[in-house]
């Protein structure tokens, strides 16, 4: 597998392999307690992968993104069904469970499927389209 180093997630990751081969895995990167945390916590993963996603924006903590993590993993864990999140915009709602939660859940269980829709379709498609580095 070729790597595209113009890919902004190779270069967040600060990576470069001349053999060209795939990058190594998170796991290869973070320390096995670091990495074992980010498995067992959605919030944890947030804090240790912010910078890839948003590389040039500051992460921000706040009890709203504990909030969101606490039950988006209570889903991924079957505790509730349904979850509608009314936080203000620029809280991060968006990126938790569109991109984050996502990323965290296939890290843990590969199978899982996804399904999105959103209000505002284009607007959606533009933002988190923009991000993806897959054509």
């Amino acid at each position: 597998m070729k790597i595209d180093y113009f890919d902004p997630i190779v270069r967040a990751a600060g990576k470069f392999f001349p053999s060209g081969d795939a990058a190594p895995g998170p796991e290869a990167t973070l320390d096995p307690k670091e990495w074992a945390r980010c498995r067992q916590s959605l919030r944890h993963f947030v804090t240790q992968a912010w910078h890839v996603v948003e590389p040039h924006t500051r992460f921000v903590e706040g009890w709203h993104l504990d909030a969101i993590c606490q039950h988006l993993q209570a889903i991924s864990d079957g505790w509730i069904r349904n979850l509608l999140v009314n936080v203000p915009p620029r809280h991060m709602k968006s990126l938790a469970v569109s991109v984050f939660w996502p990323a965290w859940e296939w890290i843990r269980r590969p199978h899982t499927r996804w399904l999105f829709t959103a209000l505002r379709p284009v607007a959606f498609a533009a933002r988190f389209g923009a991000m993806s580095p897959v054509d």
